[in-house]
């Protein structure tokens, strides 16, 4: 069964995409914000992760304090599956500014910027 972690801040969206994912045959974990998608990130891998990015709060990774985008963006690529796959619903200027520009590199491989214009 293909598992996915669903991060959305939104409880009846959240339990929304998890009936109909559940419904459709998929083991689905839900979190209501990114803290808690990373505390459920660490307990196992995920052939999709799915969610927008967490803002603003500084997470601290084995003793060095970065922004919380990037710990969610590392962890995810972390914990998915080989050949998993990660949706990430950010603005386009997090992903592409400097400070995102060592994350680019390190996943350089497996990452794809989408813009979606609407």
């Amino acid at each position: 069964m293909k598992t996915i972690l669903y991060v959305e801040d939104n409880p009846d969206t959240n339990q929304a995409v998890k009936i109909i994912l559940t419904r459709a045959g998929f083991e689905i974990d839900t979190a209501l914000n990114g803290a808690e998608g990373l505390k459920k990130a660490f307990t196992k891998k995920y052939d999709l992760v799915v969610g927008h990015l967490p803002y603003g709060t500084m997470f601290d990774n084995e003793g060095k304090k970065i922004k919380i985008e990037e710990a969610f963006i590392r962890k995810a690529f972390e914990l998915c599956k080989k050949n998993g796959k990660i949706i990430i619903i950010a603005p386009y200027s997090v992903l592409s500014n400097n400070s995102f520009r060592q994350l680019r590199q390190d996943y350089q491989k497996n990452l794809q910027i989408i813009p979606l214009l609407y």
